[in-house]
């Protein structure tokens, strides 16, 4: 008896475990150029704004990441301008070459959706990349 209400309370949808979130219809997109920051000799920073936030796993980790130049890297929530909307990320990597003004495929992965792929310049960094600044997403 004590088997059958163990079973039956795990038909009950309220009691049962939490599964996965279910799949987006649309994946977020880029809301404007993603912007690709020299950091050191052989660091780059990524900042990007999508047009909604990202969902997130059990545990708190979002559920995308990108590749730049081949590098997987995970995303990190940025704190956005104020009066810009959407949600802005940022990572950090070391790419295969760092060249000032070359063209990376930056991708964006989000778990159960296509990729989306964008070509972005590295730039030099400028005083407002400075530790502290608020970030340009």
């Amino acid at each position: 008896m004590l088997v059958l209400c163990a079973l039956g309370a795990l038909l009950v949808p309220g009691v049962a475990a939490a599964g996965p979130p279910a799949p987006e219809h649309r994946p977020p997109a880029p809301a404007g150029t993603p912007e690709l920051v020299r950091t050191g000799p052989d660091r780059v920073t990524l900042r990007m704004r999508l047009d909604r936030p990202l969902a997130r796993r059990f545990d708190g980790e979002l559920l995308a990441r990108v590749a730049v130049d081949g590098r997987i890297a995970s995303l990190a929530a940025a704190p956005a301008r104020r009066g810009r909307r959407g949600a802005c990320y940022r990572t950090s990597l070391t790419p295969r070459r760092v060249e000032l003004g070359r063209l990376y495929a930056v991708v964006l992965l989000v778990d159960g959706a296509e990729p989306v792929t964008t070509l972005v310049a590295l730039r030099a960094p400028r005083r407002s990349d400075a530790r502290g600044a608020r970030p340009a997403c």
